[in-house]
């Protein structure tokens, strides 16, 4: 986000807001799969990596939700996190700060 922001131009603005809309909208879509997931038995018991992991059984296409939308968080290439972070190295690129978005 720094490097959208240290850009100093328009596009690196509006970078920066698609970058933090797609994240905000990533974010809230796995918070809530965190949430609705059920425990097996019982309801005082914390929400584990298990109960994730049971979720491909008994609700695939919340599984699958989740799925995108970690490889959109991670920046797969054909979902929107990919072409979020893409522009904002693309607009660094194009104002010459090359070193600070390739290191």
């Amino acid at each position: 986000m720094l490097l959208a922001f240290s850009a100093n131009s328009i596009e690196g603005t509006q970078a920066l807001f698609f970058y933090l809309i797609i994240y905000m909208v990533t974010s809230v879509v796995l918070w809530s799969l965190l949430l609705s997931v059920n425990t097996s038995t019982n309801t005082e018991r914390s929400k584990t990596l298990v109960d994730l992991s049971y979720l491909s059984t008994t609700n695939p296409l919340l599984a699958f939700t989740g799925l995108v939308a970690f490889f959109s968080l991670a920046g797969v290439p054909p979902l929107a996190g990919f072409y979020a972070k893409m522009t904002i190295f693309l607009t660094t690129i194009s104002s010459s700060l090359i070193f600070a978005s390739v290191f």
